[in-house]
C-alpha cells in the first residue's frame, strides 16, 4: 500500500498541474475580453495565446505584421504599459484623417485625392509615433517592407490596386491593426474601428429574433449602375429602413432620398446607411460628361443664335460668364441656350453645368 501511495501521489499532483495550467491559459487569455481577439481572422493571423504575457497574447512570430517584435518581453509590464500609452496616442492621432477628409469633402475634393490624401497621412503618423523610439522605428520599417515592400508603408497606389476602388482605400485608412492592440490590452476599447470578415453569426450571446437565417438580410435593389450625364436612377432597400444617403463623389453623382442623379464621367459609391446601422453600397459609373450641340458659333451684333446642353442634370443650376461681345440670355434652368452678340469682336463665353465648366467661342459680326 505504501508503494502504491507514492504512485499515486505523483501522478495526482502532476494531472492537477496539467488541469491549473490550463485554467492559467484560458483565463489568462480569451479571459480578459468581451470580444475574443482569436475570432477575428487578421488579428489571429498576427498573434499567439501566451500565458505569460501581460495581457494573454504576444506576437506571432511568423507575423509579417507583427512578427519583428516578437523578439521583446511582453510579459514585462513596465514595457507593456509603456507600449501601450504610445498605442493610445496613434489612436487619438488617427482622428486627424476624419477632419482631413471632412475638409476636403467640403472643398468638393475627388475621392481619389482624398484616398491619396488619408493614406499617405496615415503612413506619416505610424511613423511619427516612432519619433522617441529609433529601435522601434526600425521594426517599424522592417514590418512596412515585409507586409508593402515600402518602408514607410503601403502607398496609395498599392492600396487601390489591392482593393479595386478609392471608397475602400479610404475606408482601410481609417482601420487599425487588431493584433497590436490585442497585446496591449486595447482589443475591446478599439473593437468598434476594426474591419472583421465573418463568415456566420459567432455571438453567443445574439438575439434569436436577429439571427440571419430566420430574418431576411437587408439589400439594395441595384448594386452597380451605368448612367449618362443627367440620366437619374432610383435606389430602394428591401427589408430595412434607411437612415441617410450618401455620395462619396459629389461631383460625380449625387444622391436625395435615394434618387441617384448622374453629373459628370467618372464612378461613385453611393451608400445607404440604415438605423440598425448596416451600410449598403451601390456604385454608380457615370459614362459621359455634360457637353454643348456647338463649341463655337457665329452671330451679327444684336442678333441672337440657340445652342442645346447635352446632359444636363434637373435640379442643378447653370452658372453662366458673360462678356461685353456676348451673352446668355437663358434661365440658369435651361438646356437650350441663347447667345446675343453685343459688339462686333470675338470672345469666349463660359457655363458651368453639372459642376463642370464648358466653354463657348463666339464671333459677332
Amino acid at each position: 500500500m505504501k508503494k502504491n501511495k507514492e504512485i499515486i501521489n505523483p501522478l495526482a499532483v502532476l494531472l492537477s498541474a496539467i488541469i491549473l495550467f490550463s485554467v492559467i491559459i484560458t483565463s489568462h487569455a480569451s479571459g480578459y475580453y468581451v470580444h475574443d481577439p482569436m475570432d477575428n481572422p487578421k488579428a489571429a493571423a498576427d498573434i499567439i495565446v501566451d500565458p505569460n504575457a501581460v495581457y494573454g497574447y504576444s506576437p506571432n512570430p511568423d507575423s509579417k505584421r507583427l512578427g519583428v517584435f516578437a523578439q521583446y518581453d511582453w510579459s514585462d509590464e513596465a514595457f507593456v504599459e509603456e507600449m501601450k500609452h504610445e498605442r493610445e496616442e496613434y489612436h487619438e492621432s488617427i482622428k486627424e484623417l476624419y477632419q482631413i477628409k471632412d475638409n476636403m469633402e467640403s472643398e468638393g475634393k475627388t475621392v481619389e485625392e482624398i484616398a491619396r490624401a488619408v493614406s499617405t497621412r496615415r503612413n506619416e503618423i505610424r511613423m511619427e509615433a516612432y519619433k522617441d523610439d529609433p529601435e522601434g522605428l526600425e521594426q517599424l520599417k522592417q514590418s512596412n517592407l515585409a507586409t508593402f515592400g515600402n518602408e514607410n508603408g503601403g502607398t496609395p497606389e498599392f492600396f487601390y490596386e489591392k482593393y479595386g476602388s478609392w471608397e475602400t482605400v479610404i475606408e482601410k485608412a481609417f482601420s487599425t491593426n487588431a493584433g497590436a492592440d490585442a497585446i496591449l490590452g486595447l482589443y475591446d476599447k478599439y473593437y468598434h474601428t476594426y474591419i472583421i470578415e465573418k463568415t456566420g453569426n459567432n455571438d453567443e450571446n445574439a438575439d434569436p429574433d436577429n439571427d440571419p437565417a430566420s430574418t431576411p438580410a437587408a439589400t439594395l435593389n441595384k448594386t452597380k449602375v451605368s448612367l449618362k450625364a443627367g440620366k437619374t436612377v432610383n435606389l430602394k432597400v428591401a427589408n430595412g429602413t434607411v437612415k441617410t444617403w450618401t455620395s462619396f463623389d459629389k461631383k460625380i453623382a449625387k444622391v436625395s432620398n435615394g434618387k441617384v442623379t448622374a453629373l459628370k464621367k467618372g464612378s461613385a459609391k453611393i451608400t445607404a446607411l440604415l438605423k440598425t446601422g448596416t451600410k449598403l453600397t451601390c456604385k454608380i459609373t457615370v459614362t459621359t460628361s455634360p457637353k454643348l450641340s456647338k463649341t463655337s458659333v457665329a452671330v451679327k451684333k444684336g442678333k441672337t443664335v440657340k445652342i442645346r446642353i447635352t446632359g444636363k442634370a434637373a435640379g442643378v443650376n447653370n452658372v453662366y460668364t458673360n462678356t461685353e461681345t456676348a451673352k446668355f440670355l437663358s434661365k440658369k434652368t435651361a438646356e437650350t441656350l441663347t447667345v446675343k452678340g453685343r459688339k462686333k469682336g470675338s470672345t469666349t463665353l463660359k457655363i458651368k453645368v453639372n459642376g463642370v465648366t464648358l466653354k463657348l467661342k463666339v464671333k459677332v459680326k
